[in-house]
């Protein structure tokens, strides 16, 4: 999408913040971010349905750095959409870079998602946003006990855990196309472990026949006479060749 200089006022960073898993900004980050706020990708500013002011789904550090800069606008990309679209573009665009999450963070996270996804899958939701299933496992349970979300039979995704695979399913294609992955490592892994047996192998029979070399020329040297002065040399070869 295309590049776009929004005004700073125009966004509402504080609401932004209060969406999002993050649970405060860092402000050694935002300092770096003041001498090189040129330098950096734009924002993702969104329009999201039933908000008074535009959000900020993905570059809050770089806002902030803004403001202190004293910027009147910012280098952003423009979006439009529901809250459940701003939310779902928030969580995976700060799981892609940006400051690493805190256990806070990733527990916010993994509830934000929930919220959205609930009739997915565990492990459909650990694919999405790079955690353990027994993770979500876990954030989904205590969702469920705090009545937060709804306690589903059925579920939808991989089938991996409790549900039945749904057709076209992308983490189940993911989940598919890493273990194809792992099978093929795991192959060349064990052809490499081979080869280096045979080297090994090989290294010690050189070492053994160069041995064996080492003494054949040792004895050799000890049962040939011993070489003359200088002038007899010609005729001690002679006599040594049989010549």
């Amino acid at each position: 999408m295309e590049t776009q200089q929004i005004a700073v006022a125009d966004i509402d960073d504080a609401r932004s913040l209060e969406l999002s898993p993050r649970e405060a900004l860092d402000n050694e980050t935002v300092e770096r971010y003041m001498l090189t706020l040129d330098e950096l990708p734009p924002i993702d500013v969104w329009d999201v349905e039933g908000e008074a002011s535009l959000l900020v789904a993905d570059g809050l550090h770089r806002l902030r750095a803004a403001k202190r800069n004293k910027a009147e606008t910012i280098a952003a990309v423009m979006h439009a959409g529901t809250m459940t679209e701003f939310m779902e573009s928030a969580i995976l665009a700060n799981l892609l870079h940006g400051r690493a999450w805190t256990r806070a963070e990733k527990r916010n996270c993994i509830d934000a998602w929930l919220k959205i996804h609930t009739d997915r899958t565990n492990q459909w939701i650990a694919d999405d946003l790079r955690v353990s299933q027994n993770t979500v496992a876990d954030r989904r349970e205590s969702l469920e006990t705090d009545l937060q979300i709804e306690e589903l039979e059925v579920v939808i995704g991989q089938g991996l855990d409790n549900g039945p695979a749904m057709a076209g399913n992308p983490g189940q294609a993911q989940a598919q196309t890493l273990d194809t992955d792992r099978q093929t490592l795991q192959a060349d892994l064990d052809k490499a472990r081979q080869r280096e047996r045979e080297l090994l192998e090989e290294r010690d029979w050189l070492r053994r026949e160069l041995t064996a070399t080492r003494e054949a020329l040792g004895n050799l040297a000890k049962a040939l006479p011993p070489a003359p002065a200088e002038p007899d040399r010609r005729s001690w070869w002679k006599r040594l060749l049989g010549r």
